[in-house]
This record gives C-alpha cells, sequence and structure tokens, in this order.
C-alpha cells in the first residue's frame, strides 16, 4: 500500500553525494506529481502527492523530516498536475487536481486531509491559479490538448482557456485565449510589466516561450513568442535574476540540456540572453541556494542513470555558472521538483519524486565558489550598397559583453542566404582574438557591385567554437542593397475634346533614381474599352535614359468626337527593359472622359 514511510534517513548504497546536499531521505509515495502547501495551518511546508484514488499528504515536522502520510480520497486516475490555492475563500489551502478527464477541486479541512473531489471539468495537462479579474477569487487558466490518429501516427494541438471562479470554489468557463499549441510543459500567472494585472507565461516544447498580456478583467492580449534556443524545453522559471527588480524568464532544460535567459525590462519586453548547459533535461525551479542573495536554477536529468539533480549558482546579472550535479537516488527523477526550507534554516532544500517514492535531500550550506562567468560574445548586421563594379566591404562589429582577463578567440565563416558566395560576395572565414582588456573587434567582406538589377539580398556570418567567452548572438546578416533603378509609368485622364479635334495624353515615365549609364525600356498601347484607330492612334517605340536622366514622356493623340458615350480607357504598357533596370509599374491607363 502506497505512503507508508520507510525509512526517516536511508543513505543509498553506492551513490556518491555532492558536499552541497546531504544524503536523500525516502518516504513511499503515490506515483503522481507533487506539490508544496501549508495544508494543516502550522505554517511548515507540507507535500501532498497524487496517487490511484487518493491524495498522499505528507505533514512537515519542521525539521526536515515528514510525518507518515495522511491519504484523502480522490479520483481513481491520479493527476496529471496540481495547482494549489485557496479556492472558496474560507483561508484553507485547496487543490486543484489537473487532468484531461476528470479534473476537480478538492476543498482543504486544515488538517492535512481534503474533502471529495467537487466538479468534474474537462481542464487537460497543466494550469496557472490566480484572480485575472479582480474580484479577489483565485482563477485557473487551463492548457489543454486533443491527440488524433494520421498518417504519421498522432498529432496533438491545444490551446488555453481561462475559467472564472464564482468565489465559492464554482469554476464557469470563461473564454478560449488566441493560439494553438503542441504541448504546454509550463504555465505561469505574474505581473511582469508592473501595471498590477497578472499576465500569462506559457512554455510550449514547439513553440518555446509565449506571452499573454493581462488586462485585470480576466481577458489577455494577443500572443507573443519570445522563440529560444532550447528544442522542446521543459519549462520556464520566472524570478528576478539579475537583481533589477524586473521579473526575469529562464527557459529550459530540454533536449540540448540548455538554460536561457530572457532579462525583463518592467515593461513586458524581454531581452534574450546566452544560453548555459544545464547538466539536466527535465523539471526547473529556481531558489538562492548557496544564500549569496543571488537566484540560482536547478534541474533533474532523465538520461543519466540513477535520480541526478544539478545546480547552475546564478552570478546576479541573469549568467549562470556550470552545473554541479549529484546523485540522491537510484532511478530517473521524473516529475516536478519542489524547492522549499523544510527544516527551517534558511536554505532552501529538494523534494524530488522517484518512481513510487518520495526523496527528500537537505541543503547542508556547503558551496563550492562559483568560477568567473566567461563574457558574452554577440555580432552585430550591417548592410552596403553593392555598387556597378568592383568591391565594397560589408562591417560586422563583434563584441564582448565585458573585458576578459584572458585572451578570447572565436571562428566565423561566411554562409549564403538570397546571396551567393563569388557571385555576390566573397566568401570570408577566419578566427578573431581578443586580447586581455579588448572589447571590440571587425569582420569585413567584400560584396561585389554588378549592373544587373535584382532583389535585395542577404548573407550570414556564423560565429563558432569560442573560447573563453559564450556565443550569445553568434549569427550577423549581411543586406546588399541593389542600386538599380526601377522604372514606372503614371495614369492619364483627360476630356476627349469635340469633333475632329485631337487631344494629346502625356504619359510620364520615371526611373526610380540616377544613373550613371543607360537605360532602355519599350512600349506600345494597348485597346481597353477605347480602340486604336477611332478613340486615340496606336503608338510604340523605344525610350532612352541616358546618363543622369529619370523622367522621359509618352504622348498618345486621343480623338475627339460630337457622340454620347461612357468613359473609355486604353493602356501604355512598359516591357522590354534593359538588364540594369527592372519594371516597377508596366502599365499605365488612359481615361478619356466624355464631355459631351
Amino acid at each position: 500500500m502506497f505512503c507508508t514511510q520507510i525509512s526517516v534517513a536511508l543513505h543509498l548504497l553506492a551513490i556518491a553525494y555532492a558536499p552541497d546536499f546531504g544524503p536523500p531521505t525516502i518516504y513511499s509515495a503515490g506515483a503522481g506529481p507533487m506539490a508544496k502547501g501549508d495544508f494543516n495551518g502550522d505554517g511548515r511546508v507540507d507535500l501532498v502527492v497524487s496517487g490511484d484514488n487518493a491524495l498522499y499528504v505528507f505533514l512537515g515536522r519542521g525539521d526536515g523530516t515528514f510525518q507518515a502520510a495522511v491519504a484523502s480520497p480522490a479520483r481513481p486516475n491520479a493527476y496529471y498536475n496540481f495547482v494549489v490555492a485557496d479556492f472558496n475563500g474560507d483561508g484553507r489551502v485547496d487543490v486543484a487536481g489537473i487532468r484531461y478527464d476528470s479534473s476537480a477541486i478538492q476543498f482543504g479541512n486544515g488538517d492535512g486531509t481534503f474533502q471529495a473531489p467537487v466538479g468534474q471539468y474537462s481542464f487537460g495537462y497543466r494550469a496557472a491559479a490566480g484572480d485575472v479579474n479582480g474580484d479577489g477569487a483565485t482563477d485557473l487558466v487551463v492548457a489543454y490538448a486533443e491527440a488524433w490518429p494520421d498518417d504519421t501516427g498522432w498529432s496533438i494541438l491545444g490551446g488555453v482557456q481561462v475559467f472564472l471562479n464564482r468565489g465559492d470554489g464554482t469554476l464557469d468557463f470563461d473564454s478560449d485565449l488566441d493560439g494553438i499549441y503542441y504541448s504546454v510543459s509550463s504555465m505561469e500567472l505574474v505581473d511582469y510589466d508592473r501595471d498590477g494585472d497578472l499576465d500569462l507565461v506559457i512554455c510550449d516544447y514547439k513553440w518555446d516561450l509565449i506571452l499573454y498580456d493581462g488586462f485585470g478583467n480576466g481577458a489577455f492580449g494577443g500572443l507573443r513568442a519570445l522563440g529560444g534556443a532550447e528544442y522542446e524545453p521543459e519549462g520556464v522559471v520566472i524570478g528576478d535574476f539579475n537583481g533589477d527588480g524586473a521579473l526575469d524568464l529562464m527557459l529550459g532544460p530540454g533536449y540540448y540540456q540548455q538554460f536561457q535567459p530572457f532579462l525583463g525590462r518592467g515593461n513586458g519586453a524581454f531581452d534574450a540572453g546566452p544560453t548555459y548547459q544545464a547538466g539536466g533535461n527535465r523539471n526547473p525551479a529556481a531558489a538562492d541556494f548557496n544564500r549569496d542573495g543571488k537566484l540560482d536554477v536547478i534541474c533533474s536529468d532523465s538520461w543519466r542513470p540513477g535520480g541526478v539533480l544539478s545546480v547552475l549558482l546564478g552570478d546576479g546579472g541573469g549568467g549562470l555558472a556550470a552545473p554541479q550535479s549529484f546523485q540522491v537516488g537510484e532511478t530517473t527523477i521524473d516529475r516536478r521538483l519542489i524547492v522549499a526550507d523544510f527544516n527551517g534554516d534558511g536554505y532552501p532544500d529538494v523534494a524530488a519524486a522517484i518512481g513510487e517514492k518520495l526523496c527528500v535531500v537537505l541543503n547542508d550550506r556547503v558551496w563550492s565558489a562559483a568560477p568567473p562567468l566567461m563574457p558574452w560574445v554577440h555580432i552585430g548586421d550591417d548592410s552596403v550598397v553593392e555598387g556597378n563594379s568592383a568591391t565594397r566591404p560589408t562591417v560586422f562589429t563583434v563584441t564582448l559583453s565585458s573585458a576578459s582577463s584572458t585572451t578570447v578567440t572565436v571562428d566565423y565563416t561566411t554562409e549564403n542566404g538570397s546571396a551567393a558566395a563569388g557571385e555576390d560576395y566573397l566568401a570570408t572565414a577566419g578566427r578573431l582574438t581578443f586580447a586581455p582588456g579588448e572589447t571590440s573587434k571587425t569582420i569585413s567582406v567584400q560584396v561585389i557591385g554588378d549592373r544587373v538589377q535584382e532583389s535585395n539580398e542577404t548573407f550570414r556570418v556564423r560565429l563558432t567554437a569560442a573560447t573563453g567567452a559564450v556565443i550569445m548572438d553568434g549569427v550577423g546578416e549581411g543586406e546588399i542593397i541593389d542600386e538599380e533603378p526601377s522604372i514606372s509609368i503614371n495614369d492619364v485622364a483627360l476630356r476627349e475634346g469635340g469633333n475632329r479635334q485631337t487631344t494629346p495624353f502625356t504619359f510620364t515615365v520615371t526611373l526610380s533614381s540616377v544613373y550613371d549609364a543607360p537605360v532602355t525600356v519599350s512600349y506600345r498601347t494597348a485597346n481597353g474599352s477605347a480602340s486604336a484607330g477611332s478613340d486615340y492612334a496606336s503608338k510604340s517605340g523605344t525610350l532612352v535614359f541616358a546618363p543622369g536622366e529619370i523622367t522621359k514622356t509618352i504622348k498618345i493623340e486621343v480623338n475627339g468626337d460630337n457622340k454620347r458615350e461612357p468613359n473609355e480607357v486604353f493602356y501604355v504598357d512598359l516591357f522590354g527593359a534593359s538588364s540594369n533596370a527592372d519594371i516597377a509599374r508596366s502599365r499605365g491607363t488612359g481615361t478619356i472622359l466624355n464631355d459631351d
């Protein structure tokens, strides 16, 4: 039977422990997720674990150990996720159990037990709790997913819904938010723009980091995608990682086992930072583990054997040191980590779910000093007008975020975009070396001039293999701006004149810019509702713009008459431009206004 305490201090054999956490204490637990809260009102941190048919609460003693589990009835199947809050406003902590087919609210009795499930909601997989409409009651924002078979196996798409609380714990569907999601790994309600209203932060396996600005009335603004370097990120943790008073977002880890900071400006805007190797791929959380006043992160590893945790100490500026890893069990940590001070010494401890066991490790307050963090290196963009001959340089500036006391090197190479090496620019590769104290270098790439009219084109300069620095923005874009002119023709509308009179319709043909070589273009008239010969005199020919000329005219004679008839049109079409120009507007319309 689940949830009988096995030992207070069980040392697992053949497992090495780092000096930053003590040996684990193991409890038998359910196979579902875990959450923390003060479920009996004694001011100590308790833990709740979901299992089949029951919720199991481990009441904290305040010394780092927990009492034997207390069971309360629950749904037949374990929940996928928990949200802990006071949903009915009675001052006791409740839980919302999240599962796609049987989500429910379970009200707390204030003694560590819960009432039977209330409601039968088809919520989904992830949820966040908060008062999103300002009425004092705790609402839920829920991510759901739908799956169906297709030719590739299964397709999964989902969305996000808002449920408003009546104040008694009853939740009413309010709205669907814009956006389609693959699979939401975490979501949080926070006020990241400091306007007093809760905003929504979503981490999605496919679309990475998504933001919705809250309006304070239960509605949210259109989604903003921040992207991210991580592939299939497992979550986002939120806190002030650089100490400026604004909330930051730490995305990751995931497939690439990386964390990436997005530093908040306090107005809803975020600046992406470089990536840091995480030492794990799942279950991120944040706390100040070494009590130096700087926020750190922790994660688990589902790939290495055993229950491996990694802590990355923060530098106080949004950066992370190399991971310090340690093992706390024999099998993979497969569910959310709980970080809290379980023994009241002021240092964060960790609880982890391992299989059907609850593992608690206490912070022993002995932490290795974080090594100095390497500076960030990034490259800017540049553009140049290509010219008509020879070459012109594009210059990319590569900078370090701070001066280094050691030599920094970084390799670079050009890559084709819409521009091709050898035709549009000269392929370039090399290595930059920053001497101690230097923070800026440049890379010059030569652009090949020609007299061929074409669209603007781009190529890239990519930074790789940095030593002594971390690559933040490693791709610079070079834009080759074509300076060959384009040709346009205008429209003309005039009265036709009386019988046997002719009226000249003068069309102006224009180059977009002065050019230093001749430009030619051909033209011819074409019937619309007006007919050549009877309504106007057909004409064709070729215009030649001498160097420096930008306008030419085409004169078409229109025949007048005394007939009462609708207005009529004819056209002047441009074609056959010389190779050093293109035609931007090829048809001019002549409108013959009947004046009878």
